[in-house]
């Protein structure tokens, strides 16, 4: 409930920010854009609730990881619109739970389809900050969970849940075309659903990349 207020409060301020008129002196831009990135992804630690454990939250903590994505979008003067195929793994390494802890191996893998809206605020400087959200679908996917010395491992699972992600960063003008930038995101999901065990999924990510005009 407290993600859908945040998204929904972020994109009113959107819409209502997009009403003012920014100053600048360069002529509006206009047209379509190819975009891809890679960076970091920090994927907090999950609760996992599931029926067979008789109230006991397990907590599964992960390393960082990798993401890296692509997107084509369209861009009309401080707005763009764009599709998002993107995609990040992570490595568990542990998990907790009242009254302990025991080293835990596998991953949890995220792909994801967003459209992303954008709001450039525009100066009269090459370096542009943004404002961005996005909404969509994401696959997550467990797989080859095991604690050592027990010998029991989980296999994989996987669901396809509602996402959604909010952020904002620094673009850089090179020229007309190509623009570098960096930003960062807070990426998250409903509860996925592990064959009946309640997952929760949350992952703050830093990402450099390039868009491309053309």
């Amino acid at each position: 409930m407290k993600k859908n207020f945040l998204m929904i409060t972020l994109c009113a301020i959107l819409l209502s920010v997009s009403a003012v008129s920014y100053s600048s002196e360069s002529e509006e831009v206009s047209g379509s854009y190819f975009t891809g990135y890679i960076g970091s992804a920090s994927l907090s630690d999950s609760d996992w609730n599931s029926p067979a454990s008789t109230g006991v939250t397990l907590n599964l903590s992960y390393d960082a990881g990798m993401a890296l994505g692509a997107a084509i979008g369209y861009q009309l003067d401080v707005l763009r619109v764009e599709m998002e195929l993107s995609h990040q793994k992570n490595n568990v390494t542990g998990v907790s739970f009242s009254g302990g802890s025991l080293d835990m191996s596998g991953d949890m893998s995220i792909v994801s389809l967003l459209a992303n809206g954008y709001l450039d605020i525009i100066n009269n400087t090459p370096i542009t900050p943004f404002l961005s959200v996005g909404v969509g679908l994401a696959k997550v996917e467990g797989n080859d969970f095991f604690v050592p010395g027990i010998g029991i491992g989980s296999g994989s699972a996987d669901d396809t849940v509602q996402a959604f992600q909010i952020g904002g960063g620094l673009g850089y003008e090179i020229n007309e075309t190509v623009t570098l930038y960096a930003n960062y995101r807070y990426f998250g999901t409903s509860d996925v659903d592990f064959d009946g065990t309640r997952v929760s999924i949350g992952s703050h990510n830093f990402m450099v990349g390039a868009r491309v005009n053309f």
